[in-house]
């Protein structure tokens, strides 16, 4: 130290160090292990459907590459990602269970029922009665069953099966032909809100006109429940997945007057509220608050959104570690 000079004081040292601290927070991503593929190399023969109106969702430079922005626009992580890898063959269901569940894409050669494995677990049975069994062969049978009995991987699910026009048709025209009583509190309360928040991502799959075509179904069928009174859950999740920061202030979900995290990324028509929010929620969470990573919320709220995420993977459990780290490859570093 040059004579004369003085040595910071403790408050300058400390300011010093957390300034050091924030800037440095941001941890690169993982690089891949030898021999091992990246996942933007596992996702590239996955099939981007032609002229799904999403594609065009995904601000400039933002994701890693023209597949990545295509997977970004379609609603990743919202949708079974299949692609063109070998089925790996266990000796038993639950190692079966162990091993695709949670997993970030899914070979596309997984028999109907290990898609359910892999994404619902027990749900599997509901699809072997809506799907796969006879005598429900028609997908509007296995639409109106999933309402009672599904939930939202049941969608995702079926629509890896049948492909996105028929399963978003089927399950539209489902909720249509519900009455008021069976989803205020009837028979489809308890997953008639969790197929409308998958229904709200698939949307993203299919061209401008038809996604537009059914959310003027899903309106009519929100306006049926208003005219009844209150709104129960499946009318709330309407609402979110069609009024942008107004549906979503109105109904979105929460706890203690807070709206989940994932809730923001529905008021895409208010990009700089989305910012804002996220940034501010990041602040200061917890793990233990069980939130849920979403890079969507990055495709809405742009490039700061998305530095805010980075800054903030250890903010959220530990079991969603590989789903972010699969999420992160998308964007540029």
């Amino acid at each position: 130290m040059k004579s004369g000079s003085k040595s910071p004081s403790p408050k300058q040292s400390a300011k010093k160090a957390k300034a050091e601290k924030l800037t440095t927070k941001a941890k690169p991503a993982k690089p891949a292990k030898p021999g091992k593929p990246s996942f933007l190399d596992r996702i590239a023969s996955f099939v981007v459907p032609a002229n799904a109106s999403g594609l065009a969702r995904v601000p400039a430079k933002l994701a890693a590459n023209e597949q990545a922005a295509a997977l970004l626009g379609l609603g990743y992580p919202h949708l079974l990602v299949t692609v063109d890898e070998p089925v790996v063959e266990l000796p038993d269901y639950e190692a079966y269970k162990r091993h695709y569940r949670g997993a970030v894409v899914v070979p596309r050669g997984l028999p109907p029922i290990m898609h359910a494995v892999a994404r619902a677990g027990s749900a599997a049975e509901a699809l072997d009665e809506a799907v796969v069994s006879p005598p429900k062969a028609t997908l509007g049978e296995a639409a109106l069953d999933a309402l009672r009995f599904g939930g939202r991987d049941i969608v995702t699910i079926v629509e890896a099966l049948f492909g996105a026009a028929p399963t978003a048709a089927a399950f539209v025209d489902a909720l249509v032909a519900a009455s008021v009583q069976d989803l205020n509190g009837g028979k489809y309360e308890n997953y008639g809100y969790a197929i409308v928040y998958s229904l709200g991502w698939m949307l993203w799959r299919l061209p401008a006109d038809v996604r537009a075509k059914h959310r003027t179904q899903l309106a009519g069928v929100l306006d049926r429940l208003r005219g009844a009174g209150e709104l129960w859950r499946t009318g709330q999740a309407l609402d979110v997945i069609l009024g942008g920061r107004a549906g979503v202030e109105r109904s979105g979900r929460g706890f203690n007057g807070e709206l989940f995290l994932g809730e923001l990324a529905w008021a895409d028509d208010d990009p700089e509220w989305v910012a804002s929010m996220v940034t501010t929620k990041l602040h200061d969470l917890r793990p233990a608050d069980r939130e849920m990573f979403d890079i969507q919320l990055a495709v809405v709220g742009g490039p700061k959104v998305l530095a805010a995420l980075r800054g903030a993977t250890d903010r959220f459990q530990k079991d969603q570690r590989k789903s972010i780290e699969a999420q992160l490859a998308l964007c540029v570093p």
